[in-house]
């Protein structure tokens, strides 16, 4: 397809989508952006991080959540939520791209947290994972 195509398609499912889905859309795609790498900064992190898009369950202490991983790496992610967390919290997570049969659940600590979301830390490295997840991306 070419890009005036993808495009076009790309308006067309949009617009076909409900007022909240489109929300929901624009805010995932602005983190995204916000998130991704800068040319010429060096990453500071253990770990390099993914952009992605990977619907997520976790829970703390009193609730259970669903939302949206952007980022992964094998030491951790950012979660966007209405319903941020507190830094020093402890969650447990799971989550599964699309169209991969493995679901990864892991706990971690939330190391920082905005209106928009948090980081949490996972305690113990999912290298592996995030190894066959390149590899089948």
């Amino acid at each position: 397809m070419k890009k005036d195509q993808v495009t076009k398609r790309l308006m067309e499912l949009i617009n076909n989508l409900p007022d909240d889905q489109q929300l929901k859309l624009l805010q995932v795609l602005e983190n995204k952006q916000r998130l991704a790498p800068k040319s010429g900064t060096a990453e500071k992190r253990a770990f390099q991080r993914k952009v992605c898009t990977i619907d997520t369950v976790y829970a703390n202490k009193e609730r259970v959540f669903w939302d949206v991983i952007n980022n992964l790496s094998a030491g951790g992610a950012y979660i966007q939520t209405d319903t941020p967390l507190d830094v020093g919290e402890e969650v447990s997570l799971a989550f599964s791209p699309y169209a991969f049969d493995e679901t990864v659940r892991v706990t971690g600590t939330i190391t920082r947290s905005s209106q928009d979301g948090f980081s949490v830390k996972f305690d113990s490295s999912i290298r592996d994972f995030i190894h066959k997840y390149e590899r089948s991306a």
